[in-house]
C-alpha cells in the first residue's frame, strides 16, 4: 500500500493506494496533524509520499 499526500495550506488530500493502483480510499481533510494523523490512523507501516512543497516541510517533519 502507498499513502500519498497532496499538501496545501489549509488543507491536504490524501489518497491510500494499492500496490497495482486501485485506490482504497481519499479524502480531503484540514492541514492539521489531528487530521491526518487520523487519516493515517491505520496505515502508519506502510510508504508515504508527500508533495515537495513548502507547504508539505511542516508535515514532513511532523510525521
Amino acid at each position: 500500500m502507498v499513502i500519498g499526500l497532496d499538501v496545501h495550506k489549509r488543507s491536504v488530500y490524501g489518497t491510500v493506494m494499492e500496490d497495482n493502483g486501485t485506490i482504497i480510499v481519499q479524502r480531503n481533510m484540514e492541514n492539521n496533524m489531528d487530521a491526518v494523523n487520523g487519516f493515517l490512523l491505520n496505515c502508519k507501516d506502510h510508504d508515504i509520499v508527500i508533495e515537495s512543497s513548502t507547504s508539505g516541510k511542516y508535515l514532513s517533519k511532523e510525521l
